[in-house]
């Protein structure tokens, strides 16, 4: 978390400075959870550090009142917790919320998709009749040539930027302490506007073999779109291969395990990846891709390496290299 929230990058638009996460490839949602994976809050794309830190504060702050209701019952810790995100919500939306909230103290908690997608939909339907009326508000002190005095700009600022973020505390008001697993797919596709990738045993099998392999202190060769049947004239590269677990795997599938091992995505590399390196510590140590080579040809390059060596017309060269940095633990 320390390095997601310090890797930020500087813009300048219209003379105004923008500050966000250095991210690339995909999209990020950040979740405060309790031990228990239930959900406290959230930050959909990549933000500022400040609007994470924010969002934390305000999950400690909801982590708070569950630990004073910790001896009641599930039934009450659940009305204390809506109470809780009921009292941060601007007044506009706390009103216009009370028109569709069907939270029952008494429920167990056990929502489904549709009730997910229902209160999504009447959250979000809400907070954007709150921001017109704000917008309209606007309007008229700019009509009233008020709007140009610093702090009522400011204080317009801060109002859109609490309505914004009302939008959680009307979900999680409706549907207290709701799983990190009912709520992943609608927030991602939903707000940060990407399709939803769900967890496959392949992606859990993937992991497993890395970790055996670490476990027994053995590097790992991971195939993306390589071909190792083919015949390899260096006696050396065959010797060396035999030293590694060898996983076969997609794309798709490579992105999964990057971010289970906590490497950075493949996807901001050129080229198509064909190898990715892993030492015996799980570490990345090498990617080799296939990029163009001439007017018309392809050829391969070791990534992650500061020189900038023409490609190879073989893919041995690369991968013999590669190979070898991987073993060597230096």
């Amino acid at each position: 978390m320390g390095q997601f929230v310090s890797s930020r990058t500087i813009t300048t638009f219209r003379d105004k400075t923008y500050e966000r996460v250095a991210k690339q490839g995909g999209n990020v949602v950040t979740y405060f959870c309790t031990p228990g994976e239930q959900v406290l809050g959230w930050v959909v794309g990549p933000a500022a550090a400040e609007e994470v830190i924010s969002a934390g504060r305000q999950a400690l702050k909801a982590r708070k009142v569950l630990k004073r209701w910790s001896k009641w019952d599930a039934a009450k810790q659940r009305e204390m917790i809506r109470e809780h995100f009921l009292s941060e919500l601007q007044p506009l939306n706390r009103q216009g919320m009370r028109a569709w909230t069907s939270f029952d103290p008494k429920d167990e908690g056990r929502f489904d998709d549709d009730d997910v997608a229902r209160v999504f939909s009447l959250a979000k339907a809400t907070r954007s009749r709150t921001q017109v009326a704000i917008n309209q508000q606007i309007s008229v002190l700019v009509k009233a040539g008020r709007f140009s005095s610093p702090e009522i700009r400011a204080e317009a600022s801060r109002a859109q930027n609490a309505v914004r973020a009302d939008l959680s505390h009307m979900v999680l008001a409706d549907l207290p302490l709701i799983s990190l697993e009912m709520l992943r797919q609608p927030i991602f596709e939903n707000l940060a506007r990407q399709k939803f990738e769900p967890r496959s045993e392949r992606n859990d099998e993937l992991l497993k073999s890395v970790r055996d392999s670490i476990d027994q202190e053995q590097p790992t060769l991971l195939v993306v779109a390589g071909d190792l049947d083919a015949p390899r004239k260096d006696p050396v590269l065959a010797n060396l291969l035999r030293y590694f677990s060898v996983e076969q795997l997609t794309s798709k599938e490579l992105t999964r395990l990057s971010d289970d091992l906590d490497h950075p995505p493949v996807e901001t590399l050129r080229g198509l990846v064909n190898f990715v390196f892993l030492n015996a510590l799980g570490e990345r140590t090498g990617v080799i891709s296939q990029v163009r080579y001439g007017k018309k040809g392809r050829g391969y390059r070791s990534l992650l390496r500061d020189s900038e060596e023409k490609p190879q017309r073989s893919v041995d060269t690369p991968l013999l290299e590669e190979l070898k940095r991987a073993l060597d633990p230096k």
